[in-house]
C-alpha cells in the first residue's frame, strides 16, 4: 500500500470532535472560516515540513482536520501560559493518601503485569515539559525465556509482543516529556491510535534483553487533548529487528468519549452479511493456543473462495468477559483492552483460515509467526472496554503463496466491538511452517 493510500491521519474531526468552550461537542455541520482555516494550515504544513520530512504526504490529512478541528475549537479563547511543572516520577502514584484524601487525577502509566513489556531508560535526551522534536529515549526490556507471548516453537514472539515492547516504549519518551503539562488538575488516559511498523528479520529474544531507541518526530497540542507522533526501532545482539512510527493520543476522559468509531459512528455490516445469497461457510477448527492469554477466538466461520479478493474470508467472534486477565493490567485505574491484543486476534483469525484450508495437514508440529519485511499498519478509532459484549473480526485473504519451507498467507482485517468497526490492519503477512525443535 502506497503512502497516499494509508490513510495515517491522526486524529480526523469525525472520531474525536474537540469541544467548544462550553464543553459541547461542535456539530459537524458547524460552519467554518475558510480562509482562517487554510492559513493556519499552511503554517502547520511549513512546519510539518521540516519535521516530518521523510513522511510528508502522509501527513497532509493530519495537519488538515487537525487544525481545522482547533481553529472552530478554539476561537477567541484564550489559554494561559504553560506552567512549570517538575520532572515526572518513573513511576507515579495516582492513589489516596492520609495526608491527601482527594482523589489524585488520572495519568498516562504503563501497563503491570503479564502485559509490561518496558524494562529500563538507559538514556534520556530531552527537556520535560518541552516536547522538542528529536528527543530520544534508549530503553530495554528483557525478554522471559518462557513469555506467554511467544510462538509456538520458541524461535520468535507473536506479532503482539513487537507491538507492544515498541509502543510502551513510546508511552514512556511521552511520560519522560512531561505530558500531564497544562493539564495539572485533569484526569488524562493515553491510546495508541494508529502506526506502521516492519519485523527486518528473524529473531529470538527469548531470554535475551532487546533495546529499543524512540525519537519523538511531532508534538500536536490540541484543548484537552494532545498527539505525539514517534518512530522507534527495537534491536538484539545491536542489529535492527523490528521498526516504525506510531502516533499516541492524550486525552481527556470527556474528549475520548466522543469516539465514533472508524465509519463515523455507522455500523457497517460485515462482508458476510452483505451476502445476498449465503456462500458455503467452513466452521474453523481453532489451533489450540500455547497459553490462555492467546486464547483470543471463541469460534470462526471460513468462506474459502471470499472476501474482498475472492481469495479467503473469516469472521471471527469473542465474548468480552469483564473479568479478562487484561483489563487490570492495561491500565490500572483506566481499563482497556490492548490494541495490540486486536491485532493480534486477527492474526489468529488468519491461523483458523490456514487449518481450514488444509494448510496445516502434512506438518507434525505447524508454527505461525509474524514474517519478516512486510509493512503492517494499524488504524483505532474506538476502544474495548469491560461492558461491551462481543469484539467480531473479519479477515479477507489477498494471497497465498507457498515455497518451499514455508506458506506466507497475506490479509487486511477489521475488528467490531459491539457491531462497530473500531479497527482496521492491513499487511498482516504470516508465515506458517514446520516448527523447529522446542
Amino acid at each position: 500500500m502506497r503512502d497516499d493510500e494509508l490513510g495515517f491521519d491522526g486524529l480526523p474531526i469525525e472520531a474525536f470532535p474537540l469541544p467548544r468552550n462550553d464543553e459541547a461537542a461542535a456539530p459537524a455541520s458547524a460552519p467554518r472560516d475558510a480562509a482562517g482555516v487554510a492559513g493556519v494550515a499552511e503554517s502547520f504544513l511549513a512546519e510539518a515540513l521540516r519535521v516530518h520530512r521523510a513522511v510528508l504526504d502522509v501527513h497532509q490529512s493530519i495537519s488538515d482536520d487537525l487544525l481545522a478541528s482547533a481553529e472552530s475549537a478554539v476561537a477567541g479563547r484564550a489559554f494561559p501560559a504553560r506552567p512549570e511543572i517538575p520532572a515526572p516520577r518513573a513511576e507515579p502514584d495516582h492513589g489516596t493518601t492520609a495526608a491527601n484524601p482527594a482523589r489524585q487525577p488520572l495519568r498516562p502509566q504503563l501497563p503491570v503485569g503479564d502485559m509490561r513489556m518496558f524494562g529500563s531508560v538507559l538514556e534520556f535526551d530531552g527537556t520535560p515539559g518541552e516536547f522538542r522534536t528529536g528527543s530520544t529515549l534508549l530503553s530495554d526490556f528483557a525478554v522471559p525465556p518462557d513469555a506467554w507471548f511467544r510462538t509456538e516453537d520458541r524461535s520468535s514472539l507473536a506479532n503482539l509482543a513487537w507491538q507492544e515492547i515498541a509502543l510502551q516504549a513510546a508511552g514512556k519518551l511521552c511520560d519522560l516529556n512531561g505530558i500531564a503539562v497544562g493539564h495539572i488538575e485533569e484526569d488524562l488516559v493515553f491510546r495508541n491510535l494508529e502506526g506502521r511498523s516492519r519485523l527486518l528479520r528473524h529473531a529470538s529474544p527469548l531470554g535475551r534483553t532487546v533495546q529499543v531507541r524512540t525519537e519523538l518526530l511531532g508534538h500536536t497540542p490540541l484543548p484537552q487533548s494532545a498527539l505525539v507522533r514517534f518512530g522507534f526501532a527495537v534491536a538484539l545482539d545491536g542489529r535492527p529487528c523490528y521498526e516504525g512510527e506510531t502516533v499516541h493520543g492524550v486525552f481527556t476522559p470527556a474528549v475520548l468519549d466522543r469516539e465514533t468509531g472508524l465509519d463515523g459512528g455507522r455500523r457497517v455490516p460485515t462482508w458476510l452479511e452483505r451476502q445476498t445469497s449465503p456462500p458455503p461457510v467452513v466452521k474453523a477448527v481453532l489451533p489450540a493456543p500455547g497459553e490462555d492469554q492467546l486464547d483470543l477466538i471463541d469460534d470462526a466461520e471460513v468462506v474459502l473462495g471470499g472476501g474482498d479478493h475472492g481469495a479467503g474470508y473469516v469472521l471471527a467472534r469473542k465474548r468480552i468477559d469483564p473479568a479478562a486477565w487484561y483489563f487490570d493490567l492495561h491500565f490500572p485505574g483506566d481499563p482497556v483492552m490492548p490494541g495490540s491484543l486486536g491485532v493480534e486476534t486477527l492474526f489468529h483469525a488468519v491461523r483458523a483460515y490456514a487449518v481450514a484450508a488444509g494448510l496445516t495437514e502434512t506438518m507434525s508440529a505447524p508454527c505461525f509467526a509474524p514474517a519478516p519485511d512486510a509493512e503492517l499498519t494499524w488504524k483505532y478509532r474506538g476502544q474495548v472496554l469491560r461492558e461491551n459484549d462481543e469484539l467480531q473480526c473479519e479477515v479477507h485473504l489477498r494471497a497465498v503463496h507457498h515455497g518451499p519451507d514455508r506458506v506466507l498467507l497475506h490479509a487486511d482485517g477489521s475488528l467490531f466491538c459491539d457491531g462497530l468497526r473500531v479497527y482496521r490492519v492491513d499487511g498482516i503477512c504470516i508465515e506458517l511452517r514446520e516448527g523447529r525443535h522446542r
